[in-house]
C-alpha cells in the first residue's frame, strides 16, 4: 500500500467513527409514552414509573409494560403478535405499532419544547 492508500483508509475510518458517534449521541432519552388508537392520542404515561397498562384498540387489545425506563408490548390479541416481538423502546421518536388493533405507542420528550415557535 502506498502513502495515499493509507490516508484514504484513515479518512474512511475517521468518517465512520464520526457517523457512529453522531448516531449514538443524537438520540435523546424520552420521558413520556404516547398511546394513539385510530390516530387519536388516548393516553400518555411516564417512563419513570413502572406499570402495566391494558390498551383497548379498534379490534382488540395490547398490554403495555413500562419497566426500568423502557416500554414494550408483552401481550396482544392480534393474530401475528408482531408488536410483541418488537424491541423495547426508550429513546425519543421510537415507536411500537400494532396494526390490526390500530395502536401506536411512541416515546416523546414530554415537558416543554426546546422551541419557542414554529416557523413555516
Amino acid at each position: 500500500m502506498k502513502k495515499n492508500d493509507w490516508i484514504l483508509a484513515g479518512a474512511v475510518l475517521a468518517a465512520a467513527l464520526c457517523l457512529f458517534l453522531w448516531q449514538r449521541t443524537g438520540r435523546k432519552e424520552g420521558s413520556l409514552i404516547s398511546v394513539s388508537v385510530d390516530g387519536q392520542i388516548t393516553d400518555t404515561y411516564s417512563l419513570s414509573s413502572d406499570q402495566t397498562v391494558l390498551i383497548r384498540g379498534a379490534d382488540g387489545f395490547c398490554r403495555l409494560t413500562i419497566r426500568d425506563g423502557k416500554a414494550s408490548v408483552t401481550e396482544a390479541s392480534c393474530p401475528d403478535e408482531l408488536c410483541v416481538m418488537q424491541k423495547e423502546i426508550s429513546s425519543q421518536g421510537e415507536t411500537i405499532a400494532c396494526l390490526p388493533n390500530r395502536i401506536l405507542i411512541t416515546v416523546e420528550k414530554g415537558g416543554e419544547s426546546d422551541y419557542d415557535a414554529v416557523a413555516q
